[in-house]
């Protein structure tokens, strides 16, 4: 089965960080002030795409469920050419 959803890495999160705050016009907007710092940080926490694995899990299976009973006897083959 295929999976939709991206495989965690470890890392990823502190790596995103460093890019962020890589980001010159960031780094002059929060220049040695530790609360711009800070509320940077929060904002992208609240950003950054987080999911559990076990709900994603389960939405896949229910999702796969649903597809499968509406197409269900559904002939998805193409048509003969008409000439």
């Amino acid at each position: 089965m295929m999976s939709l959803v991206p495989m965690k890495k470890n890392g990823q999160r502190e790596e995103m960080k460093r890019i962020v705050l890589s980001y010159p016009p960031l780094q002059e907007r929060i220049a040695g002030d530790q609360e711009k710092t800070d509320q940077s940080l929060k904002n992208l926490n609240e950003i950054a795409a987080t999911y559990s694995d076990a709900v994603m899990d389960k939405f896949l299976h229910v999702l796969n469920n649903t597809v499968d009973r509406m197409y269900e006897g559904i002939n998805l083959t193409f048509a003969p050419e008409v000439e």
